[in-house]
């Protein structure tokens, strides 16, 4: 049966965890052999508690062969486990990345061609079964657990091998703490994360609101005061807490001290660019080793000074109105991010880079649809920067460029950083 286009028998079975995870194959002398069995084979895979790894980071399997994947949570918190395509990880990661606000409702797996099979998010001491048949197609399919902010090392990799061979025994991690902690202790940190022009350094997080009117956030919902809980009572107490005071799902990109910017992705719009400096993310993250953080300050602490900020409507429209856009993905060009959203039904990607010290390039890709027409309007508040349009200089307060129905167009602009 071919995984990537036949519907597999799917179970999923929840039950209580117990022990340590491993995998069960048929085995002798030379590794792990094929039984010709037409019965799923199983194959257990667990967690390293406290170190965001499964404890199993590789194991092989034949292709076509019917397999049941128990992926038991005996970690502290909650874990899913995603199947992708070759060479898609970092992709699938960011599209979980983009699903912001509905993560938790869509258990952290994005709607990609690139997921072949997953597994919900499980909580700690459960499991949860999957039975598919492994893909026809001979290569190296990884797997990772996309919960924000462990799909940078929580990976492992599903090899398909031709029939009839030997596979090899499962690479097996340690529960090793002392292993742990001296990998650790050469683990560098900061509170003040910086990248560079040519690897710049990307984060999503709550972002600091620098000012901006009502009308930059037509989608944005209103945090509410709430009533204050007690993780020791397990219910509410007396009192109430604000609501967050940053912009949630947006996304902080740092290209040196020369320039910084903020997306959002649920605006799917750049709000705000600064520079000498990016975040200082003490609030959020502690003081580094034995934490340090007292109170739920989710908001990063701006280093810098602002060089523009958004106001007004959305730059583009699509048929002289303006839909809500829907953010796609973020995607990675020559370490550059590529902001890919959807407006109405045309697709639209921005990428920012920099150019020297005095200029950043904005570049723009415009896939209309065939019976929509799209306007951009570049905002008229961009201050002593100046744009051009295929190396010819535009007048910033009419600059307005015109994309009719079914058409693919590439824009580049330059513009100066106000130093």
């Amino acid at each position: 049966m071919n995984l990537m286009t036949s519907l597999p028998e799917i179970q999923h079975r929840v039950r209580h965890c117990s022990g340590i995870f491993g995998i069960v194959l048929a085995f002798n002398a030379f590794g792990f052999i094929h039984t010709g069995a037409q019965e799923a084979r199983t194959i257990q895979i667990g967690v390293i508690p406290g170190a965001l790894r499964y404890d199993i980071s590789r194991f092989e399997v034949y292709a076509g062969e019917n397999l049941e994947v128990v992926f038991g949570n005996n970690g502290l918190m909650q874990h899913n486990w995603l199947l992708a395509r070759p060479g898609s990880v970092d992709t699938v990661v960011h599209e979980a990345m983009a699903l912001g606000s509905d993560g938790f409702a869509r258990q952290f797996i994005p709607e990609s061609p690139q997921v072949l099979r997953s597994i919900p998010l499980v909580e700690p001491g459960q499991s949860i079964a999957l039975k598919f048949s492994a893909p026809s197609e001979l290569g190296e399919y990884p797997y990772v657990c996309t919960f924000p902010g462990h799909g940078i090392i929580m990976r492992g990799v599903m090899v398909v091998k031709p029939v009839g061979g030997g596979l090899s025994a499962p690479v097996r991690q340690k529960a090793d703490q002392t292993e742990i902690r001296n990998n650790l202790a050469h683990v560098t940190y900061t509170n003040k994360p910086e990248g560079s022009p040519s690897r710049p350094f990307v984060i999503r997080t709550f972002m600091p609101d620098p000012g901006l009117g009502d009308e930059v956030f037509p989608h944005h919902g209103k945090g509410q005061v709430a009533q204050r809980y007690s993780p020791d009572t397990g219910g509410d107490v007396p009192g109430t807490v604000p609501p967050i005071p940053g912009i949630p799902a947006a996304v902080g990109v740092n290209f040196g001290h020369t320039f910084s910017l903020c997306f959002d992705t649920t605006e799917c719009r750049l709000l705000y660019t600064w520079h000498q400096g990016f975040l200082d993310m003490e609030a959020y993250w502690g003081r580094g080793p034995g934490g340090g953080r007292k109170s739920f300050d989710y908001v990063p602490r701006l280093i810098g000074n602002i060089l523009f900020s958004a106001s007004g409507r959305h730059p583009i429209q699509i048929n002289n109105q303006w839909p809500k856009p829907r953010f796609k993905r973020i995607s990675y060009r020559d370490n550059i991010p590529v902001f890919t959203y959807q407006c109405g039904q045309s697709s639209v990607s921005e990428s920012y880079s920099i150019l020297n010290e005095s200029q950043f390039v904005l570049d723009y890709q415009f896939d209309t649809s065939a019976e929509e027409s799209l306007t951009l309007n570049l905002p008229r508040d961009l201050a002593d920067q100046v744009y051009s349009l295929n190396d010819e200089v535009v007048d910033r307060f009419a600059a307005t460029l015109l994309v009719p129905p079914a058409s693919s167009v590439q824009a580049r602009f330059v513009i100066h950083i106000k130093k």
